[in-house]
């Protein structure tokens, strides 16, 4: 079991650090950068979503394109942080619980197409599409990313007390010392 949590923990921090750079490149990226994204997404109409992306369609196109990829990366963060949490807790999910994983990123995909679509026809049932797929993703986005969060925080105080231990020069005692 500690064999495979460890490999799960690797596989963790490479579908972190690959959603770190996928977000980061999509902000930073002069061709991707979309100045206000969340305020577009969370537009409450189709006239504030035509003000707000008015003079950045090619921006928001090209921004949304690359977010497909940032789809299938933020999922396998999602499914290997519900694995890794599992391997902690020593305890088996069902799959149906994996398949939740899925779901922020089916929404995302909707969100994706209807924003193309409303780029490039503005008609106002892409909108209703959109709006709802919007709120569906975060709703289902946010417990994901407390989990992500309460993982990364779990490695940063084990990572912490190996650094203590190592400048005092204690012996390690912990259960979970071979974690990374």
């Amino acid at each position: 079991m500690k064999a495979l949590l460890k490999n799960y923990s690797r596989l963790w921090l490479l579908a972190f650090l690959g959603t770190v750079l996928m977000a980061v490149l999509m902000t930073v990226i002069e061709n991707l950068k979309v100045t206000n994204i969340l305020k577009i997404e969370f537009s409450g109409s189709m006239d504030a979503f035509q003000h707000l992306v008015q003079g950045q369609e090619d921006k928001l196109q090209a921004n949304t394109l690359l977010d497909f990829l940032f789809v299938v990366v933020y999922t396998l963060l999602f499914l290997v942080s519900l694995k890794v949490s599992a391997l902690s807790l020593q305890t088996d999910l069902k799959k149906r619980y994996y398949v939740i994983c899925l779901l922020p990123g089916f929404f995302d995909i909707i969100e994706n197409v209807s924003l193309l679509d409303l780029l490039d026809h503005r008609r106002a049932s892409s909108f209703e599409w959109f709006y709802t797929a919007v709120r569906v993703k975060w709703a289902l986005v946010i417990p994901f990313i407390l989990m992500v969060l309460s993982i990364l925080l779990y490695y940063a105080l084990i990572i912490f007390g190996k650094t203590i231990n190592l400048f005092l020069g204690k012996k390690r005692h912990s259960l979970h010392s071979d974690s990374p």
